[in-house]
């Protein structure tokens, strides 16, 4: 039969035999998911599309229903907000 795929966390940490490195990238993947949740649904859909689907501005404000522009400045947003909580999470 065929091997069911390996969730996403779990692709992560398997691609590395050094268990402190992969306890590493659990949690750097554990405070990403959590900033993303801070996001509005359309920033989210946005970055979804753009970086995981791997979509261009132009499929993705088709799809959502927005303007190239719209969409680019959603993008600008989001990451924008995803660098200031990681940031902030981090700390001084």
């Amino acid at each position: 039969g065929q091997l069911s795929p390996l969730p996403l966390d779990e692709r992560l940490t398997a691609s590395t035999a050094d268990p402190e490195e992969a306890v590493a990238r659990r949690l750097t993947q554990q405070r990403l998911v959590a900033a993303i949740a801070h996001l509005t649904e359309d920033q989210r859909q946005v970055l979804l599309l753009r970086f995981v689907e791997g979509l261009d501005n132009e499929t993705v404000a088709r799809m959502l229903g927005k303007s190239i522009g719209a969409v680019k400045a959603l993008q600008h947003r989001a990451l924008a907000a995803l660098r200031r909580i990681l940031e902030q999470d981090r700390g001084p």
